[in-house]
């Protein structure tokens, strides 16, 4: 019998830490429920302690997850532990995931500890997390650059005051696959009369986080961390899409299972690429768009003879279709609603009104819908603010300039601002500037179609930097001006 691999997704904690890839909390909301409805056994929705967003966002998230336990991060301190309890205290199934440094460089100057220091900082917060919760992880931080012996010591004292999984994580990218392999094998070995499940969540530093998962695993991991689209810290996280598709398809190699309907990786690849504005590159395995694409002739040949010539698994498995052409003008709300609950969005009467009024217009400026399309209408807009662009205009000056003027709605307010600048992007956001008082710096533009006809909507990624403080805003029209305007207006919005 195939062994069970628990699935830990930390899009919404580690992947988030990626820069300008910070969500809403309806944002945060959306993909749990879309998390939970795919079959992750475990969602870390974020870090209850890092601030009173945080701390809300996980409250909300633990009220509405149906099968998936609910994970928060804190720090080997009780007052990050006991903060947790409270964000997820009405959680049906809850756990909590606590770490410190172990590794020397960490230890000494991170942390400033001894190293009794630091065993001791583990048993307390191990020992009081117990005292909340039944389901308590520890990760020890930096864990594939601390010595060995040091290592074991600090996983026996975790074990010893009640922590059920051990996280082993791969935390800046260093190890090989074969030395990842034969560290589980080592602890598992060592720690085998104990009932716990050794983790491991691995960094792509050196690319290689899910060939390190898949060996993890092989050494005798019982979970892998992991994210959507492999966003996270720096060159990113283990993807989710890989390691599980790794599984299914390797079975004559891996004798494991996990609970993920595959069918849903491009949707929801798709849903997180929106929100958090971090664009999937073409090539990207399993759920580029050009994962299943042949150009080649002889590869072409070869698949119109057998698909398994060039295909290890079918397009169908990770959620692509044949035909993603959906809905229509004609199309009604129940048809909508049906499309919605299809792409596993379930939403309330009043959510449902709002997103059919703007699925209307759509319809009238675009021939065919399709479920790229559906999305964008969820993610186009999942703040509460009534702040908003409601048009902007073109004038071509006879020196080649152009003048644009902006109208936005602040505060039930409507305001008009004119600027005049050599491209007409440029004049648009001094335009949002001027309405907003504020002027921070473009760090980052980012634009693509979401189909591939020549009225698809365009979704506009920007990151805006103004001090310290660093927002992401996204848009999405059939117009890329105004797409680009709205993805502008909503990160300046959220900085100001």
């Amino acid at each position: 019998m195939a062994k069970k691999i628990i699935i830990f997704d930390t899009t919404l904690r580690d992947g988030e830490q990626a820069p300008g890839a910070k969500m809403s909390m309806q944002e945060k909301i959306l993909v749990a429920k879309n998390l939970d409805g795919m079959g992750v056994d475990v969602i870390e929705a974020g870090f209850a302690a890092s601030s009173d967003g945080e701390f809300e966002t996980l409250s909300q998230i633990s009220k509405i997850l149906e099968k998936s336990t609910i994970c928060s991060l804190a720090r080997a301190k009780k007052e990050d532990i006991l903060t947790t309890y409270n964000a997820l205290k009405n959680a049906s199934k809850k756990r909590l995931h606590t770490f410190i440094s172990t590794s020397e460089i960490h230890i000494k100057h991170k942390l400033g500890k001894t190293h009794d220091e630091v065993l001791e900082m583990i048993k307390v917060s191990v020992a009081f997390a117990k005292t909340l919760f039944d389901d308590v992880e520890w990760s020890a931080e930096d864990a594939t650059r601390t010595d060995y012996d040091f290592l074991a010591r600090c996983v026996s004292v975790a074990i010893e005051n009640g922590a059920k999984t051990i996280n082993i994580p791969d935390t800046v990218g260093y190890f090989t696959p074969f030395e990842y392999s034969e560290l589980f094998k080592k602890l598992t070995a060592e720690f085998r009369s104990k009932d716990v499940i050794f983790s491991c969540h691995c960094h792509d530093d050196l690319g290689m986080a899910s060939a390190n998962s898949i060996a993890a695993i092989m050494g005798g991991a019982g979970q892998v961390e992991c994210t959507i689209n492999g966003i996270g810290e720096r060159a990113g996280n283990c993807a989710m899409e890989e390691v599980v598709m790794a599984i299914k398809t390797r079975k004559d190699l891996l004798n494991y299972a996990t609970s993920i309907d595959t069918r849903q990786f491009v949707k929801i690849s798709e849903l997180v690429s929106n929100v958090t504005g971090f664009f999937v590159q073409a090539n990207k395995a399993i759920i580029g768009k050009n994962a299943f694409s042949h150009e080649s002739g002889i590869h072409q040949d070869g698949m119109l003879k057998n698909r398994q010539t060039y295909e290890i698994m079918t397009p169908e498995d990770v959620g692509f279709e044949k035909t993603t052409l959906t809905l229509g003008k004609l199309s009604g709300r129940n048809a909508l609603n049906d499309k919605l609950k299809q792409l596993n969005f379930n939403l309330s009467k009043e959510e449902l009104d709002a997103v059919f009024i703007k699925f209307k217009a759509l319809c009238d400026i675009k021939k065919t819908i399709y479920d790229s399309d559906i999305i964008s209408l969820l993610t186009s807009k999942t703040d509460e603010s009534s702040d908003e662009i409601l048009s902007y205009s073109v004038n071509s000056l006879e020196n080649g300039d152009k003048q644009v003027s902006v109208v936005a709605k602040i505060g039930g307010v409507e305001i008009q601002e004119t600027q005049v600048s050599s491209g007409i992007l440029n004049a648009s956001l001094k335009c949002i500037n001027e309405i907003l008082k504020i002027n921070p710096s473009l760090e980052k533009y980012e634009l693509k179609a979401i189909s591939m006809d020549a009225d698809a909507q365009g979704i506009a990624s920007v990151v805006v930097k103004n001090g310290e403080k660093i927002e992401h805003g996204s848009g999405c029209n059939c117009d890329i001006i105004m797409a680009s305007i709205i993805a502008y207006f909503s990160a300046c919005l959220k900085i100001k």
